[in-house]
């Protein structure tokens, strides 16, 4: 009698022992379940505030670029009038500039350029900024003629914002005949000035290819520099 009640009693401590270790389980299941929603929770939270900042940040961009445009598109363009204005005071610092070289006036040649200009002669080697063209070629201003251009057609056209232009002309030399000259030009607190000139000799093409000839045949071997070649 003693045995079975020792045998029932131990029985039903080990079946509590059982259900509280199931009750156990089942409670730390349950709280891992409710831990992975919650950071499932958070998770999506999360996603959703970066999708919502990023979403923010594209609109501020484009309300940014759509601003700036419209800046850019309220810069009011050159009119008519500007423009013939631009053209005339283009033309004219262009003659001055070919006269300054035809009387060697050295200041108002070099002058005519920006601080950053680069000047392109005819040969393969003079591309030079104002400095390294002064350097170079700046004794033969001395009062004298240091090589005349005479512009006998030239084409200016204005950029949108009235701010740079471009042209293009046919140049006359005693030596050299007809000559071809293109520039850059930007507007700067001083008038008009020469961001980039470029001479060229316009080649008719029956004769390019045995110029072209000609040219690879000199290969390494320069003339000896003359000065107007620059110019």
């Amino acid at each position: 009698m003693d045995d079975q009640r020792g045998f029932d009693a131990t029985l039903a401590a080990f079946v509590l022992l059982a259900a509280l270790a199931i009750l156990g389980g089942g409670a730390f299941y349950m709280q891992s379940r409710s831990q992975a929603r919650l950071a499932e929770a958070e998770a999506v939270a999360e996603a959703e505030r970066a999708d919502a900042m990023a979403a923010e940040a594209q609109e501020r961009f484009i309300a940014e670029l759509a601003a700036r445009q419209g800046q850019t598109n309220s810069t009011p363009m050159p009119t008519p009038d500007r423009i013939a204005e631009a053209t005339a005071d283009i033309d004219a610092l262009m003659d001055a500039w070919h006269l300054a070289a035809a009387e060697g006036d050295g200041p108002a040649y070099f002058g005519a350029f920006t601080e950053d200009a680069v000047f392109l002669g005819t040969d393969k080697t003079e591309r030079w900024t104002v400095e390294e063209f002064q350097a170079e070629l700046g004794h033969h201003f001395d009062g004298e003629n240091a090589w005349t251009y005479v512009s006998t057609e030239r084409h200016v056209s204005v950029g949108e914002l009235g701010m740079t232009a471009w042209l293009d002309e046919r140049l006359s030399n005693a030596k050299y005949g007809e000559v071809r000259g293109s520039g850059v030009l930007q507007r700067t607190a001083d008038g008009w000035r020469i961001a980039q000139y470029i001479m060229s000799f316009p080649v008719p093409n029956a004769l390019a290819p045995d110029l072209v000839a000609r040219i690879a045949a000199l290969g390494e071997a320069e003339p000896e520099a003359d000065p107007e070649d620059a110019e």
